[in-house]
Protein backbone atom coordinates (compact mmCIF):
# COMPACT_ATOMS: atom_id res chain seq x y z
CA UNK A 1 0.00 0.00 0.00
CA UNK A 2 1.82 2.80 -1.06
CA UNK A 3 0.64 6.40 0.64
CA UNK A 4 0.19 9.76 -1.37
CA UNK A 5 1.98 12.69 -0.50
CA UNK A 6 0.03 16.15 -0.36
CA UNK A 7 1.55 18.70 -2.63
CA UNK A 8 2.80 21.57 -1.85
CA UNK A 9 -0.35 23.80 -2.74
CA UNK A 10 -2.64 21.41 -1.26
CA UNK A 11 -0.75 22.33 1.98
CA UNK A 12 -1.00 25.94 1.91
CA UNK A 13 -4.98 25.46 0.61
CA UNK A 14 -6.15 26.27 4.17
CA UNK A 15 -4.55 29.18 4.70
CA UNK A 16 -4.59 30.78 1.39
CA UNK A 17 -8.63 30.68 2.29
CA UNK A 18 -8.32 31.68 5.81
CA UNK A 19 -6.19 34.81 4.39
CA UNK A 20 -8.88 35.51 1.14
CA UNK A 21 -11.59 35.15 3.35
CA UNK A 22 -11.07 37.33 6.87
CA UNK A 23 -10.14 40.55 7.38
CA UNK A 24 -6.97 41.80 8.74
CA UNK A 25 -7.47 43.26 12.18
CA UNK A 26 -4.76 45.74 13.63
CA UNK A 27 -3.22 44.14 17.06
CA UNK A 28 -4.84 45.96 20.15
CA UNK A 29 -3.11 49.29 21.01
CA UNK A 30 -0.76 49.03 24.30
CA UNK A 31 -1.55 52.82 25.49
CA UNK A 32 -4.09 55.39 24.86
CA UNK A 33 -3.90 58.94 23.80
CA UNK A 34 -5.35 61.09 26.25
CA UNK A 35 -6.23 64.56 27.39
CA UNK A 36 -5.30 65.78 30.75
CA UNK A 37 -8.09 67.17 32.96
CA UNK A 38 -7.94 68.28 36.64
CA UNK A 39 -5.50 66.42 39.23
CA UNK A 40 -5.63 66.46 43.12
CA UNK A 41 -2.08 65.88 45.10
CA UNK A 42 -1.71 62.66 46.85
CA UNK A 43 -1.23 63.32 50.33
CA UNK A 44 1.10 61.23 50.95
CA UNK A 45 3.42 63.73 48.99
CA UNK A 46 3.32 66.99 47.45
CA UNK A 47 5.26 66.06 44.37
CA UNK A 48 2.50 63.04 43.32
CA UNK A 49 -0.84 63.56 41.71
CA UNK A 50 -3.35 61.52 40.77
CA UNK A 51 -4.70 62.73 36.70
CA UNK A 52 -8.39 63.11 35.27
CA UNK A 53 -8.07 62.00 31.61
CA UNK A 54 -10.20 61.28 28.68
CA UNK A 55 -9.11 59.39 25.90
CA UNK A 56 -8.43 61.86 22.68
CA UNK A 57 -7.95 61.28 18.88
CA UNK A 58 -6.08 62.80 16.14
CA UNK A 59 -8.66 64.57 14.11
CA UNK A 60 -7.68 65.40 9.92
CA UNK A 61 -5.89 68.49 10.65
CA UNK A 62 -3.61 66.77 13.19
CA UNK A 63 -5.33 68.11 16.26
CA UNK A 64 -5.88 66.08 19.27
CA UNK A 65 -9.86 66.21 20.27
CA UNK A 66 -11.67 64.12 23.05
CA UNK A 67 -12.92 61.06 21.42
CA UNK A 68 -16.90 60.80 21.51
CA UNK A 69 -17.71 58.04 23.67
CA UNK A 70 -14.05 57.34 24.61
CA UNK A 71 -12.61 55.56 27.38
CA UNK A 72 -11.83 57.81 30.51
CA UNK A 73 -10.52 57.73 34.42
CA UNK A 74 -7.60 58.13 36.15
CA UNK A 75 -3.97 57.99 36.44
CA UNK A 76 -0.52 58.60 37.89
CA UNK A 77 2.51 59.46 36.59
CA UNK A 78 5.66 57.26 36.09
CA UNK A 79 8.04 59.91 36.19
CA UNK A 80 6.78 60.72 39.95
CA UNK A 81 6.76 57.01 41.21
CA UNK A 82 10.17 58.31 42.33
CA UNK A 83 9.03 60.84 44.37
CA UNK A 84 8.83 59.09 47.56
CA UNK A 85 11.26 60.47 49.84
CA UNK A 86 13.34 63.65 50.10
CA UNK A 87 16.44 62.83 48.13
CA UNK A 88 15.39 62.34 44.60
CA UNK A 89 12.55 64.04 42.68
CA UNK A 90 11.29 63.59 38.88
CA UNK A 91 13.82 60.96 37.82
CA UNK A 92 16.62 61.34 39.41
CA UNK A 93 16.73 65.32 40.02
CA UNK A 94 18.74 65.83 43.36
CA UNK A 95 16.43 68.19 45.71
CA UNK A 96 19.35 69.58 46.80
CA UNK A 97 20.28 70.90 43.24
CA UNK A 98 17.35 72.29 42.49
CA UNK A 99 17.53 76.00 42.84
CA UNK A 100 15.20 78.06 45.74
CA UNK A 101 12.45 79.22 44.08
CA UNK A 102 12.05 75.92 42.09
CA UNK A 103 10.11 72.43 42.63
CA UNK A 104 8.66 69.39 40.98
CA UNK A 105 5.18 70.05 38.67
CA UNK A 106 1.92 68.47 38.11
CA UNK A 107 1.21 67.78 34.65
CA UNK A 108 -0.93 71.06 33.40
CA UNK A 109 -4.82 70.79 32.81
CA UNK A 110 -5.35 69.96 28.80
CA UNK A 111 -1.98 68.84 27.90
CA UNK A 112 -2.02 65.47 25.92
CA UNK A 113 -0.32 62.18 27.36
CA UNK A 114 0.03 58.94 26.60
CA UNK A 115 -0.76 56.21 29.27
CA UNK A 116 -0.72 52.38 29.74
CA UNK A 117 -2.78 50.28 31.51
CA UNK A 118 -1.09 48.18 34.83
CA UNK A 119 -2.33 46.93 37.75
CA UNK A 120 -1.78 47.57 41.22
CA UNK A 121 -0.01 45.27 44.09
CA UNK A 122 -2.12 42.08 45.16
CA UNK A 123 -5.34 43.63 44.24
CA UNK A 124 -4.58 43.48 40.37
CA UNK A 125 -7.17 46.60 40.27
CA UNK A 126 -6.75 48.54 37.03
CA UNK A 127 -4.28 50.92 37.00
CA UNK A 128 -3.29 53.95 34.07
CA UNK A 129 0.26 55.00 34.23
CA UNK A 130 0.82 58.61 32.71
CA UNK A 131 4.46 57.78 30.22
CA UNK A 132 6.00 61.21 30.62
CA UNK A 133 9.07 63.16 32.78
CA UNK A 134 7.88 65.48 35.23
CA UNK A 135 8.60 68.95 34.51
CA UNK A 136 10.46 71.04 37.37
CA UNK A 137 9.57 75.11 37.01
CA UNK A 138 10.03 78.38 39.11
CA UNK A 139 11.51 81.91 38.68
CA UNK A 140 14.68 82.81 39.00
CA UNK A 141 15.99 85.22 41.49
CA UNK A 142 17.48 88.85 40.38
Amino acid sequence: MSRGKRSVLGRGEADIERVRTKVYVPPPVEGLLVKIGSSSAIASNPYMFLYEWSECQVDANYRPVVKTNGLGGLAISISELGNYGTAYVAHGVANANIPAGFAPVKINSGAMAWIVPSRRDTSSALLWLIVNVQAIDGVCSS
